[in-house]
C-alpha cells in the first residue's frame, strides 16, 4: 500500500471517530433546547436531523483536520504535535465548511471552538495512549488505538510499526 494511500485512510479514520461525537452533541444540543425552549425547534429537527447532521458534519471537520495535519505536521510522532497548533488546525478544519459553503457562517462560532475541542482532545487521548499504553485497561487501550492509529497514519511519512 502506497503512502498516499495510507495518509488517505487515517484522514477517513480521523473522520470516522469524530462523526459519532459530533453526532451525539448535536443530538444533546436539540434535547437541551427542546426542554428550555421548544418553541425554537422546528417539526423537522428531531433527535435523528441533528443526529445526522452532526455525523456529517463531524466526519467532514474530522476529514478537512486529517488532511491539515498530514500536510502540516507531515512526519511528526503525535508525541512532537504542540497543543496549540492542534487546536488551531481543529479550529481551522471546523471552520472550513461554513467558509467555503452556503451554510449559515454564524456557524463558525460554534463549529470552530468545537473543533479545537475536539483536535485537542483527540490527541491528547492519542498520546497518552501511546506513552502508557500497557498500563492501561483493556478498554482504555482499545479507545487510544483507534484515536491513535489515524492520526499516526496521517501524519506519518511511513506506516507506522507500533500498536
Amino acid at each position: 500500500m502506497n503512502n498516499s494511500l495510507r495518509k488517505l485512510l487515517g484522514v477517513m479514520g480521523i473522520g470516522l471517530s469524530r462523526g459519532p461525537v459530533w453526532g451525539a452533541l448535536f443530538a444533546t444540543l436539540v434535547l437541551i433546547v427542546r426542554i428550555f425552549r421548544a418553541e425554537d425547534i422546528d417539526p423537522r429537527e428531531g433527535l435523528g436531523v441533528a443526529l445526522g447532521t452532526g455525523l456529517f458534519v463531524g466526519f467532514v471537520s474530522g476529514a478537512n483536520f486529517g488532511i491539515i495535519l498530514s500536510f502540516a505536521q507531515n512526519r511528526e510522532s503525535i508525541l512532537d504535535l504542540a497543543p496549540i497548533r492542534v487546536a488551531i488546525w481543529g479550529t481551522a478544519a471546523s471552520a472550513a465548511r461554513p467558509l467555503l459553503t452556503a451554510v449559515d457562517k454564524s456557524m463558525i462560532i460554534i463549529l470552530g471552538p468545537l473543533g479545537a475541542v475536539c483536535a485537542s482532545a483527540s490527541v491528547a487521548i492519542a498520546r497518552r495512549a501511546e506513552l502508557h499504553e500497557s498500563e492501561r485497561p483493556q478498554l482504555l487501550r482499545v479507545i487510544g488505538y483507534l484515536l491513535a492509529k489515524p492520526l499516526q497514519v496521517a501524519c506519518a511519512s511511513t506506516f507506522p510499526t507500533k500498536g
